[in-house]
């Protein structure tokens, strides 16, 4: 009885732990991931506007030169 009671109490204190264990590592890589993804997201939004900004570019300089030709 006071065997597998031990058995039982060791399992689930294990079980918390791990619980506890996960949650501070979900916690972790959600904060590390958080921080990647909105480092990603203001890169590629950066890359974006400045390809953008090229097409732009592009677009006014060949209007321009268009205009020129005329």
């Amino acid at each position: 009885y006071s065997h597998t009671d031990s058995k039982r109490n060791i399992r689930s204190s294990l079980g918390r732990n791990l619980v506890k264990l996960a949650n501070y590592r979900s916690v972790f890589f959600y904060f590390i991931f958080s921080q990647r993804l909105s480092f990603f997201f203001c890169h590629s939004k950066y890359i974006i506007q400045r390809r953008i900004i090229l097409k732009l570019i592009h677009l006014n300089s060949s209007i321009l030169l268009d205009s020129d030709i005329d």
